[in-house]
């Protein structure tokens, strides 16, 4: 009798764990600081992303936060084209859009989306057709 209470309470054990778990996973969030997703090493000076952030640490030594990114997709690369009196930062959004940061009007201006030629046109094949293309 001792060992179908006990298997009894073991098994509601598991299962309040499993319905507390099943609840409270997917309205936990973290509580940390947000991560540096992208690098950009260039010579002396170097460049990170946060959010749509983008800080720029220069040659000597003092850094600075650019304007957020414009657009609505997440950043996907960065890169730096002579952050000095007339260079600037770029930004590939996931959608192949590009920005560029011109150190001049401090302003970021689109200069166009790395697919902006459409789809690439395919031809169906078969399987034999391609056997026979690489033999």
């Amino acid at each position: 009798m001792h060992r179908a209470r006990g298997f009894f309470f073991i098994c509601a054990g598991l299962l309040m764990l499993s319905v507390a778990y099943n609840l409270g996973a997917s309205s936990a969030v973290a509580q940390s600081t947000p991560t540096v997703f992208g690098i950009d090493m260039g010579g002396n000076s170097g460049m990170a992303v946060m959010g749509r952030t983008i800080y720029w640490l220069s040659e000597s030594g003092t850094s600075s936060a650019l304007p957020s990114v414009p657009g609505s997709s997440p950043i996907a690369a960065i890169g730096a084209q002579g952050l000095g009196s007339s260079g600037g930062a770029v930004a590939v959004l996931q959608n192949a859009d590009v920005y560029r940061f011109d150190t001049v009007s401090s302003s970021w201006q689109r200069t166009g989306n790395i697919l902006s030629s459409g789809p690439i046109p395919t031809t169906k094949s078969s399987w034999g057709e391609v056997k026979a293309r690489f033999r």
